[in-house]
C-alpha cells in the first residue's frame, strides 16, 4: 500500500504539474490555467488632446468593445492616472467594484493603477463595457479589459497566463525610473518542438506622435533552456528587439494601449522573458508604464487521470506479484 502511495503521489507529480510562473520584479501573476481558451484584450484611452497635440483633460468614463466567442472564464480591468493619488472605486457597467492597487516598480513615481477581477460582469458574445468615476490627482490614462473564455472551437490546448505591474520606463531618466521596464520572467514546461506564443501588452501614457513626432519604444524578449531569467535584455547579444518602432502610440487613444505580438519558442526552451524601453537615443523617446501581459502558450494535452490511475495499478499489481513470488 506504502508503494502504491508513493506511485500515486509520483504519478500526480509528473503526470499533472504545470511549470510555476517566476513572475519578476513588481509583476504578479492573477491567472494561471491550462484549458481550450480563447481570450480578447482591449483598451480605451481617457485622455483629450490639447493644443499642438498635446494631452489635454481627462475623462472619467469610457466604453470598450470586448469579443468572447464562449462562456466566461476570467476577467481582469485595469484603469491607471498620472501623479501618485487616485481611486480605488470606480464603476464597471454600472456595478461599483473596488479595485486593489497595482505594484510599483522599485523607486517609481509619477504612476499609480488599479485593477479588479470582473469575471461576474461578463457575458459571451461581442458586448460594450463601460467604466466610469475614474479620478487620479492629474490626469486618468485609460483603461483596459482581459477576457479569458471557454472556446468550443478552439482546437489548441494551452497554458493561459496573466501577470499585472506598474513598472515604469520614463524618457530621460534613469535608474529604477527608466528608460527602461524590468524583466517580466515566465518559467516554461519544455517540449521538443518549436512553439508560437501569443502576447499582449497593456501599457498607459502613449502618445501618437502628433506632439514630439517619432517617440521610439522597443519591445525585447528573450528565450533561454537553462531555467534563468536574465535581469536586462536591452542591448544584449541574447535579447531579440522586435522589429516594431513603436509599440506604444496611443493605440486606443489618447494615453493608452493595447499591444499584440507573437514570439517563436524554440524547442526545448524553458524560459521566457520579456521587457520594454524608451529609446533615449531619440529626443523624445517614449514615457510609460507597462501595466499587464498575457501569455498564450500551446500545451501538450495531459493524459487522462483513468489511463495514468490504471497504470499505476498495472505497476501495483507487478509489484504484489513479484512479493507473492
Amino acid at each position: 500500500m506504502r508503494i502504491l502511495k508513493r506511485l500515486l503521489i509520483l504519478a500526480l507529480l509528473f503526470g499533472f504539474s504545470s511549470s510555476a510562473n517566476a513572475a519578476l520584479s513588481s509583476f504578479t501573476t492573477v491567472f494561471d490555467q491550462t484549458g481550450y481558451y480563447g481570450y480578447d484584450v482591449a483598451g480605451e484611452g481617457l485622455r483629450t488632446r490639447g493644443a499642438g497635440g498635446a494631452a489635454g483633460p481627462s475623462n472619467s468614463s469610457g466604453t470598450l468593445s470586448l469579443g468572447l466567442g464562449g462562456s466566461p472564464v476570467f476577467g481582469v480591468a485595469y484603469w491607471h492616472g498620472f501623479d501618485e493619488t487616485g481611486s480605488a472605486n470606480v464603476n464597471f457597467n454600472s456595478n461599483p467594484i473596488t479595485g486593489t492597487q497595482l505594484t510599483e516598480a522599485p523607486g517609481g513615481d509619477y504612476s499609480i493603477g488599479y485593477w479588479a477581477n470582473v469575471t461576474p460582469y461578463l457575458n459571451s458574445g461581442i458586448n460594450n463595457y463601460t467604466i466610469a468615476n475614474v479620478s487620479f490627482d492629474y490626469a486618468n490614462n485609460g483603461f483596459g479589459v482581459i477576457g479569458v473564455y471557454n472556446d468550443p472551437l478552439q482546437t489548441q490546448y494551452g497554458r493561459m497566463i496573466i501577470a499585472n505591474g506598474n513598472d515604469f520606463a520614463w524618457h530621460g531618466w534613469t535608474g529604477n525610473n527608466g528608460p527602461t521596464t524590468d524583466v517580466l520572467g515566465i518559467n516554461i514546461n519544455p517540449v521538443n518542438y518549436d512553439r508560437q506564443l501569443e502576447l499582449s501588452f497593456i501599457v498607459a501614457g502613449g502618445e501618437d506622435g502628433a506632439r514630439f513626432g517619432d517617440r521610439r519604444s522597443y519591445i525585447w524578449y528573450y528565450t533561454g533552456d537553462d531555467g534563468t531569467t536574465p535581469v536586462n535584455l536591452v542591448d544584449e547579444a541574447f535579447g531579440i528587439q522586435h522589429p516594431d518602432k513603436n509599440p506604444i502610440f496611443a493605440r486606443d487613444g489618447y494615453d493608452w494601449d493595447t499591444y499584440m505580438m507573437t514570439v517563436n519558442l524554440p524547442a526545448g526552451a524553458n524560459v521566457l522573458a520579456l521587457q520594454i524601453e524608451s529609446d533615449d537615443d531619440y529626443p523624445h523617446g517614449e514615457s510609460f508604464a507597462w501595466l499587464s501581459s498575457s501569455i498564450f502558450i500551446p500545451t501538450p494535452v495531459p493524459e487522462p487521470a483513468s489511463i495514468l490511475l490504471f497504470g499505476i495499478g498495472i505497476a501495483g499489481l507487478a509489484l504484489k506479484r513479484k512479493k507473492s513470488a
